[in-house]
């Protein structure tokens, strides 16, 4: 299939998320799409497979302009899916996801199980996964679950295969069998791929030609043959660094927090890590790289499956956020909504950080919640009317002000901080470095998690790049530049 993209836009509010990309993708070919988070690649395949309309340019399959944008017509067109995210249905079988919303029935309009059986056996031994088709798919690995995903659009019969990070739980083995048995059949069978993925080995392996794209808009596109991944990389970082980062010099002390080979589930494998008093120490990686899964499983958000975690030379066990916060461990989601409570006031908010606090001998004292409020709405610079207003009424920067309010109101040493300024505009962005500054200067421990590189980098005095749930590589502040974390981020470089 043939497809063509013409000056697409698409905007989310105030943020635009694609500004004007063209591109095409030929019959037989497999066209990777690269760059950074929030570069604008998933945008793109929502609105090639129907999930998302544009707000302007065009889509052209064969030649014919795409009118209608729903998953319904993308699918009827011979346009397959597959998200990052798994929307296999657990509890049937594989036989049963494969058929989905197209089961075989016989005249009766019964079900024609024996024969659905049948097909899916034939047809996943065709492609290389030896799998009973009978199978629950609860019970299957992460890895043949997203194989199994991969083979469920192809056995839709389609024709632009759309694939967003499809390796990111395989093995090695697997990532072989999904490249063999089914990109390079595709390819012969003149069907055509876009596959967005951040391991730029895989992508040299697999594509015919590279797509870059950067805050939105492509920036190049060549024939693989044509450039190189170190090439690959300044295209997807390269762009304007002049921003007001708050770093200051502090006296770093002794160890306050070490991680030893901590195991969660299949996101995070075996990571050691260290951090001082005094110090700040990014965090950085790629979507899906277990960066998150780390920090929620040093704060008992997610169960650990083996490792240890010790504070100032003491081993202690976190088995849920209660105990994490005893130990003085402060956590801040990456989604902001997972931290505010928006029917309630400022005051509610910040003050949850340590109920016993405003909460003496059981009984809440209105005064003292009210003083701490205006104490950190002053010393923070949140802008609000009252500090009794309800906090879904502030601006994202003012309600990410509020949620660093309540972990320093909680009196916390070590701030596992994700993503803290994630959807907020450059001047509180600045705020936010001033607060952490503020924290560090005061003895406290600061990891950073954050998917703006440049960020990470101002900031942290060291820098532990994540990749596939593993600790790629440590580096100082002086060895950390963005090209050596992309590629410890991609696979090209070791610790």
């Amino acid at each position: 299939m043939n497809l063509r993209v013409t000056a697409l836009e698409k905007h989310y509010g105030g943020v635009q998320a694609l500004k004007g990309v063209s591109l095409d993708v030929a019959p037989g070919e497999v066209h990777a799409l690269v760059g950074e988070n929030g570069a604008g690649k998933s945008t793109l395949l929502k609105i090639l497979c129907g999930s998302v309309a544009p707000d302007a340019g065009t889509v052209e399959l064969d030649g014919a302009a795409v009118r209608s944008f729903t998953p319904e017509h993308a699918q009827a067109r011979g346009v397959g899916m597959v998200y990052q995210e798994l929307n296999l249905a657990p509890n049937l079988s594989v036989a049963e996801n494969l058929f989905l919303g197209r089961y075989p029935r016989r005249r009766t309009g019964v079900v024609d199980r024996g024969g659905m059986l049948r097909e899916a056996r034939a047809f996943l031994a065709d492609h290389g996964l030896r799998l009973d088709p009978a199978r629950k798919v609860s019970t299957l690995s992460t890895g043949q679950r997203q194989l199994l995903e991969v083979l469920r659009a192809l056995h839709r019969r389609a024709r632009l295969l759309l694939l967003d990070e499809p390796t990111s739980a395989l093995s090695k083995a697997e990532v072989e069998l999904l490249f063999a048995w089914v990109l390079r059949r595709l390819k012969a069978q003149g069907a055509s791929v876009l596959y967005v993925s951040h391991r730029l080995e895989e992508v040299f392996a697999i594509a015919d030609r590279i797509s870059v794209l950067r805050d939105g808009e492509k920036v190049a596109t060549s024939p693989r043959a044509a450039t190189t991944q170190d090439e690959v990389i300044r295209l997807m970082v390269g762009r304007d660094l002049q921003r007001r980062y708050v770093k200051r010099d502090v006296p770093l002390g002794p160890v306050r927090v070490e991680v030893k080979e901590l195991r969660a589930r299949d996101a995070v494998r075996g990571c050691s890590l260290s951090a001082r008093r005094g110090e700040i120490v990014g965090l950085a990686g790629l979507m899906g790289s277990g960066r998150t899964e780390l920090a929620k499983a040093m704060v008992g958000l997610l169960p650990a499956d083996g490792g240890e975690l010790w504070k100032d030379g003491v081993r202690i066990q976190v088995r849920s956020p209660r105990d994490a916060l005893r130990a003085g461990f402060a956590y801040l989601s990456e989604n902001r909504r997972e931290s505010v409570i928006d029917h309630l006031s400022i005051a509610k908010n910040i003050t949850l950080g340590k109920l016993a606090k405003v909460f003496p001998r059981g009984v809440l004292r209105r005064r003292l919640e009210r003083a701490a409020a205006h104490r950190f709405v002053r010393a923070l610079g949140i802008a609000a009317r009252s500090v009794h207003q309800p906090v879904g009424s502030l601006s994202g920067g003012n309600q990410q002000k509020v949620v660093l309010a309540r972990l320093m109101f909680s009196d916390s040493e070590v701030f596992l901080l994700d993503e803290p300024t994630l959807g907020i505009d450059v001047g509180a962005k600045v705020e936010v470095y001033e607060l952490i500054a503020k924290l560090v200067e005061a003895g406290k421990t600061v990891l950073l998690i954050s998917s703006e590189l440049p960020e990470v980098l101002a900031l942290a005095d060291r820098v532990y790049v994540m990749s596939r749930g593993r600790i790629a590589a440590e580096l100082s502040r002086a060895e950390a530049t963005q090209e050596r974390v992309m590629r410890a981020a991609t696979g090209g470089e070791a610790a």
